[in-house]
Formats: structure tokens, sequence, C-alpha cells
């Protein structure tokens, strides 16, 4: 980690010049309420790692160094620490300028993508930062030593610098460091172990503890693979991106929140099956490398058994999901899922509306309602044998593709007869069985994408061709039964997810 600044004494004021033979003789003057040096901290350190840095330089503790700076009551705690010392007024007696502050206090890149992604997903809140650091022995082998803020997150394993696993104990008591609150009381540098021995240590009749001060940067730390840290650069360049940027993934474009969003849920998936959580990952990002959605599969492996993530589903995930087992489907849950398509796309159901705004490019087209269904031009669609599909049949089966509701409330809905979801499911299996399923998916969603352009066009035409608006005439509220208030709510909310 190259040091942006070290520890430096403070520039003097200039001084008055009514004396040239003594100028530059006296001691430069300290501004009032501020001390005579300033550690500026480096970039992405860790608020308490800048801490006592400073209180070493002093050599102090640092809770000496925050009571010297205006706290009136002890510190004890490592979150306490951390808050007192962001406080702008003792910021302002440690000589800090604002950049610096704001810097120090502002959160790591990937904790906020973290929060963000829990928010717009409504995952569960997960752990983000440890309650102690991993630490790289190398890196606090450097010039500067310090504690990057990226040390405390759950989802850093590895130093993409020197390619080494970060080490999460103490090599001479097994602590994990700043676990307690014992780095409050010692002076040590910042790259020794700050803890006390455990009870059962020799104390050599001492009424105080001895403390560890192993010197952290002789611990062994393992070789990181070149993936995996191929893998935590990509994740830590995505979290830090735009949001709203759009980026290659498996073929198509996508915004870099959902980029990221599908990293977390793959790995969460491969995780599931008993995967490491370091080649989970790797294998997630390489997946979602590939060029297309079936050579992701190919690299994800079958995740058939693995649930579908609570909240609101990630698109890419969820597609690249469906595509490891998207052939074992029935031929009405391919319809529901349109399984023609690139990238599958999930029906739309109730509370999922914001779905459309974090879809993917090809999961935005529209579709033609039920109501535009019941009139629209049918295109053909042969069987099996090659003969055409009775007309109902056709539009029953477009009236399925990318909704959730059963055959016979769409049979009703579209005015069909009852007696013909009888006999559409011999004939979705016969379609199946001689293999020209795929075949006749492809030719459905055709026709599906040429109906919505169709209607879309005559809604604009008839738009357009009105001069001015109607008043409608005031006509009494009509009730409608449950079943057709149903069919409305499936109609409003046919849109694509």
């Amino acid at each position: 980690m190259p040091p942006r600044a070290s520890t430096t004494p403070r520039s003097a004021d200039p001084a008055p010049a009514t004396d040239a033979g003594v100028l530059g003789r006296c001691p430069p003057p300290v501004r009032a309420g501020q001390l005579p040096l300033t550690v500026r901290p480096l970039a992405g350190e860790w608020t308490i790692s800048w801490l006592t840095r400073t209180a070493h330089r002093f050599a102090i503790t640092p809770r000496a160094l925050l009571q010297a700076t205006g706290v009136m009551r002890q510190t004890v705690s490592t979150a306490a620490a951390q808050r007192r010392a962001l406080a702008p007024q003792r910021l302002h007696v440690l000589g800090l300028p604002g950049a610096d502050a704001t810097e120090l206090g502002a959160p790591h890149p990937t904790a906020d993508a973290l929060r963000r992604n829990q928010t717009l997903y409504e995952r569960p809140t997960r752990r983000i930062e440890l309650p102690r650091l991993r630490y790289c022995p190398a890196c606090l082998a450097s010039d500067v030593p310090a504690w990057p803020k990226a040390w405390n997150l759950t989802t850093t394993m590895v130093c993409i610098e020197h390619h080494l696993v970060l080490v999460d104990a103490c090599p001479g008591c097994g602590r994990r460091p700043f676990s307690r609150a014992d780095w409050l009381a010692t002076t040590a540098a910042i790259y020794r172990c700050p803890h006390a021995l455990p009870d059962d240590e020799e104390r050599s009749g001492r009424r105080v503890r001895r403390r560890c001060r192993t010197d952290l940067r002789t611990a062994s730390a393992s070789r990181a693979s070149r993936e995996t840290v191929a893998a935590q650069r990509l994740f830590d360049a995505t979290a830090a991106a735009d949001p709203r940027a759009l980026t290659p993934a498996c073929g198509t474009h996508v915004e870099e929140t959902i980029l990221f969003g599908a990293i977390l849920d793959l790995t969460d998936a491969l995780q599931a099956q008993g995967i490491p959580s370091p080649a989970a990952r790797s294998r997630a990002i390489a997946a979602l490398q590939e060029l297309s959605p079936s050579a992701a599969a190919s690299v994800l492996g079958s995740l058939e058994r693995v649930p579908m993530a609570r909240g609101v589903p990630n698109p890419l995930a969820e597609a690249l999901r469906l595509e490891t087992f998207r052939h074992q489907l029935s031929p009405t849950r391919q319809l529901e899922l349109r399984a023609a398509r690139t990238f599958l796309a999930l029906p739309m159901r109730d509370g999922h509306r914001q779905r459309q705004a974090h879809a993917l490019p090809e999961h935005r087209t529209s579709r033609p309602t039920l109501n535009q269904l019941r009139n629209a031009p049918l295109p053909t669609i042969s069987d099996r044998d090659g003969a055409p599909l009775p007309p109902d049949v056709v539009r029953l089966l477009l009236a399925r593709v990318g909704r959730p509701a059963t055959w016979a409330h769409l049979a009703k809905d579209l005015d069909l007869p009852s007696d013909l979801v009888f006999s559409l499911s011999p004939t979705l299996r016969a379609l199946q069985r001689s293999g020209t399923w795929a075949t006749r998916l492809d030719e459905l969603e055709l026709a599906l994408q040429q109906l919505a352009g169709r209607c879309n066009l005559t809604t604009s035409q008839h738009t357009g061709s009105r001069s001015r608006p109607k008043v409608p005439a005031p006509s009494t509220p009509t009730v409608h039964s449950p079943e057709v208030q149903r069919g409305q709510e499936r109609d409003d909310g046919s849109a694509d997810a």
C-alpha cells in the first residue's frame, strides 16, 4: 500500500519580518487549539489504524490521546473509539484537513455496494463488517504499515497486491486482531499484537497480565491462486464502479449493480452445494465472464436443487441458474419462464413491479395483454406432424407465455371452451417427445414479439389520431365477480419481468 503522506511536522506560520538577522532562529509558532504534529491517514486506511499510529507518534496510548483531545468519559470499546476519533472538534485538534477527515470517515465502496444490494433486492441483512480484522503480513512489513478498511469486510479474503490469503489470528497468542479493546491501553507499534495473554499464562507474581507483542509481520500466510486474486480484484472493481454504468456479461450488457448482485447470488448458490467461499466466488465470476448463458451454465454446473434467493430475484443470476436445468423443465414451466429466450425471464408477480427498472434488456420487451390476444390475428404454429394447430390452442399457448396463471383461468379469461385444457396437455407432451418442442418455443416467442409490436403500433396510431381528449360520460360503476377481478389484475400486471 503506497503511503500518501507520512508523519510530518506542521508547517509554521510566516514569522514577522521585523528583524532579518534573527529570522528563522525562533521555533515556529503553533496554531491555537492544534497539536504541533499531524499524522495524515493513508489512502483507504481504517480509523482505528490511523488513531493507533497517531498515538504511537506521540508515545502515548490511544485512550490517552483521546483524553488529551477532549474526551471526558473513558473509552472502553473499539466502536466508541472510532466514533469519538471522527468527531469534528477532535479532528481539528489533531490538525487533519477536511478532505482527509472526509475520506477517513467514509465507508469502503464495497460496504456501500453490499448495503445497496440488500436494499434493492430485499435481501436478508448479512454481516458486512467483521468484529475483528484479517491482515496481510506483507502489507504490515511496508515502510508505513497500516490497516486498510478492506480488511474489515467479510468479502475481502486475499491481498491483491501480494497474492496472499489474509491471516485472521496472531501467531503468538492466537487471538484475532482488534477482537478486544486491549489496543486502547498499549503503546506498541501497529504491527505488534496488543492483546494481553490469556489468564492461564504464567504471571510470575505480576498483578497485570503481560502483553503478547508478537510481530504480526512474521505470520505465515498461504499463497492465493491466480483465479482467486483476479476474482477479488474484479469484485472490488465492480463494487466501486458507477451502479448505473453498463458492462458486458454473458453476451449482454447489464448495469454494474445487477452484475454485483449476480456475483453475490451465484456465490451463495454454489456455497449451498458445499463449495468454499473463495472457490465459489471465482467460479461465479468465471461464469459471468463467458460469452453466452449456455457456456456460463457449463461452468456453474447444475443448480436445480438450490433454492431461489429470498426477496426480489436478481435477473442475471436467476436466468443463469434456470439455464443450468432449463431442458429438464416441463413445457408448461418453459412457457411460463419464456424458455425460448436467450435469458430466461421470470413472470411478474404482485409486489415485484420494481424489477422492471433493474431487468435485463431482453426482459424489457412488451407483450400483448389478454384483451389484445382475444382479437389479434394469430400466426401458424404446426404440430409434430406439420399440421397447423387449432387457433384456440395457439391463442392459449401465447397467453401462457410469461404468465404464472393456470390453464383453466387463462381459458376462461379468453372466452375459450373449458374442455380445451384437457386436450392441451397431450399435445404438449407429444411435442416434447418428438423433439420439436424447442422449435415450437422459438415460433411462439417470435409470434409474441410480432403481436406485441403490432399492438403497440396500433395503440400509438389510435392515440395520435385523436384531435382532443373526449370527456367520458358519467356511468354507474360496475361490480365484477372475484374471477373477473382476478382476470383484470392479470391483464394489468402482464408487463414482462
